[in-house]
């Protein structure tokens, strides 16, 4: 028996190895070269065009090419785009009929079907699960379109893409028939070959009588380049529209925008209404110095009713209050506050300042302004905002919310407008929802990144104030990013003044809902006895001087008053009228020094008015924050072009 050798064996292996990979090297070589050469099979033999000008301006259509299918691109047919939007030369968009009368393929019926595209229509030709046989190929397009020609002072044309310059096959000769209405005669024509924007002359005229003229191409046409033609006659041929039949164009062509435009009108026109019934203002009454708060209304709740609303410094103006009562002392240690639970004068409190107190407290008798108690905190926060909403909402002023419903389901049709300009629905359904929300999340975030520049600009807020408002400033900058990316997708599926109608839409909505808060008749004699009470807090001492029986100006009038200059925002004039009265109360500067509040830095007029009006509310806003929460012809006007006019695709 024959033995072979290992390594006579391992020789024979990688020769097979060698074999083998040499095979499907060939193969697939082979292959390849096949597809290469079926797609370079694949052509357009004749492109043949006959346009029937009528008296109307429409224009009859039938184009006739001949193809060689090979199974690469052409396998169940071919397709055709033919544009349906323009712009004239004022920009303004226009858009033409585009009718398909009949298809045919080797003289028979052939099924199609249609699909709108970025600006216009495609038709399939074919059926989809009918696979043509490869060869020789004959496809007819018959259809109507119009708004073609151009109607100029001393003649009419018609400026006419003939092929298109977006097929990627190579057309090996085109050929167009222009036939007007008799009597015609035609007093001019230019042709144009190449891709779009170029001039190549690589034609000839065939043939041209009075009412008909014939041109083709004398080379082909590789992908991406077109046949265009330009053919004029006398006026008075075609009939040009009237202004009747324009302004009926003009309204087609912006069908959308006037509707969108119409809703946004009637959405003002209810909102105003609205607010004129029920969101204006009741009269103010004259504003004089008042020197005492109106009875029974906290420092908070007068905050409350002139915001109209809630804000942190309510509750910072609720600690100092309390404060001032004896129910509170308030340690200061540069940005850090430390609340410390006094057992008298519990009697004293509102229903609001007992809940922050249970709130902020519970078993324990000392709170500590930071993220670690920031659930205590919110607790405490979000039972004063209930507490004054109950007491205060609808007795002092209105939101008048009912009002928004009817102006939302008109915005909601305004946006069913929007979406149907769009190319494609869906895509502009999913993009405008998207933007809407995004939007509405983008307002939010900069309404609140606004609020902590407030505070972080207030003196003595702080470096942390001025951290929290650039962390948010970095955190609220990719969202407006995204809303900016979220209006260049929107643009390419719709026009810009759908985006602007979308835009306004949602400022008209957010404008409203805030000017459709209104005080009630109450509301606005409170607001006018607070307006009073600032005036006399924030006035300089020289017009002081004019009051009538001004109260005498001590430490115990101070501090009573204390709260309400937090609440009104006039702490800073309020400390200051008082700095010499103060210092005289403490026998040396800095040495005064509430029973109430203690600071590591001794005690100032101008740093106690910082520490409460700015640093306070700064640190209740970072502490009540849970962490991780923040997050044509060639003669003038530039002449015409391969690609240039109506037609095409």
């Amino acid at each position: 028996m024959k033995r072979t050798l290992p390594h006579t064996r391992r020789a024979e292996s990688a020769g097979k190895r060698r074999w083998l990979t040499g095979m499907m090297l060939l193969t697939m070589f082979l292959l390849l070269s096949a597809a290469q050469a079926a797609q370079a099979a694949e052509r357009i033999t004749s492109f043949v065009s006959q346009i029937d000008v009528l008296e109307s301006g429409e224009l009859v259509v039938e184009e006739t090419l001949a193809v060689i299918a090979e199974g690469d691109r052409i396998r169940r047919g071919i397709y055709r785009d033919f544009p349906t939007e323009y712009r004239d030369d004022s920009g303004n968009t226009y858009r033409v009929k585009f009718s398909v009368v009949s298809v045919q393929r080797d003289g028979v019926i052939e099924p199609f079907h249609t699909r709108k595209v970025a600006n216009g229509v495609r038709v399939y030709m074919g059926a989809k699960d009918v696979i043509i046989p490869h060869g020789p190929h004959t496809y007819t397009l018959r259809y109507i379109t119009n708004r073609q020609l151009g109607f100029f002072d001393d003649h009419d044309e018609l400026y006419w893409n003939v092929t298109g310059n977006g097929w990627l096959f190579t057309i090996d000769h085109a050929r167009v028939t222009v036939t007007l209405p008799s009597p015609a005669g035609i007093d001019d024509f230019q042709l144009y070959t190449g891709r779009s924007g170029e001039r190549l002359t690589n034609g000839r005229l065939v043939d041209r009588d009075s009412d008909s003229i014939t041109l083709e191409t004398t080379a082909a046409l590789p992908p991406g380049e077109g046949f265009t033609v330009v053919v004029a006659w006398p006026k008075g041929v075609v009939k040009e529209p009237g202004g009747l039949q324009r302004v009926f164009w003009f309204v087609q062509d912006h069908l959308f925008l006037l509707a969108s435009l119409l809703g946004l009108l009637v959405l003002v026109v209810y909102y105003f209404f609205s607010w004129k019934r029920v969101g204006r203002d009741p009269e103010s009454g004259p504003v004089i110095p008042l020197f005492a708060p109106p009875d029974n209304i906290s420092p908070a709740a007068g905050r409350y009713i002139m915001k109209m609303g809630f804000d942190q410094k309510s509750f910072a103006a609720v600690l100092v209050n309390m404060a001032v009562k004896g129910i509170l002392k308030i340690d200061q240690d540069g940005n850090d506050y430390t609340l410390h639970l006094l057992t008298h004068g519990v009697e004293r409190l509102t229903a609001g300042e007992l809940a922050v107190r249970k709130k902020l407290f519970g078993s324990s008798e000392t709170l500590e302004l930071k993220q670690d108690n920031n659930s205590s905190i919110r607790a405490a926060i979000a039972e004063l905002k209930k507490i004054l909403r109950r007491d205060l909402f609808n007795t002092y002023f209105k939101e008048n919310k009912r009002e928004l419903i009817p102006g939302v389901f008109i915005s909601l049709l305004i946006l069913l407008v929007v979406i149907l300009s769009g190319d494609d629905v869906k895509e502009t359904a999913f993009i405008t929802l998207w933007i809407s929300g995004w939007s509405v999340g983008v307002v939010v975030l900069f309404i609140q990144m606004i609020k902590n520049w407030k505070l972080a600009m207030i003196a003595g807020s702080g470096m942390k104030a001025k951290m929290k408002a650039l962390k948010m400033t970095l955190f609220f900058l990719p969202f407006a990013g995204g809303m900016v990316m979220g209006s260049f997708l929107l643009l390419t599926n719709m026009p810009l003044s759908g985006l602007l109608i979308l835009l306004l839409t949602l400022g008209v909505n957010f404008l409203f809902a805030w000017l459709l808060k209104a005080p009630t008749i109450s509301g606005r004699r409170i607001m006018d006895q607070l307006e009073g009470l600032r005036l006399y807090m924030s006035v300089a001492e020289k017009e002081r001087l004019n009051m009538f029986n001004p109260p005498e100006k001590t430490p115990e009038l101070f501090e009573k008053l204390l709260p309400w200059a937090l609440a009104l925002d006039v702490e800073q004039q309020w400390c200051a009228q008082f700095a010499d009265i103060l210092n005289q109360a403490g026998m040396e500067e800095g040495s005064y020094q509430p029973l109430w509040y203690s600071s590591s830095h001794g005690f100032s007029s101008n740093s106690f008015s910082s520490a409460l009006g700015g640093s306070l509310a700064s640190t209740i806003a970072s502490s009540s924050t849970a962490p991780g929460s923040s997050s044509g012809f060639s003669s003038g006007g530039g002449g015409g072009f391969s690609g240039g006019g109506g037609g095409g695709g």
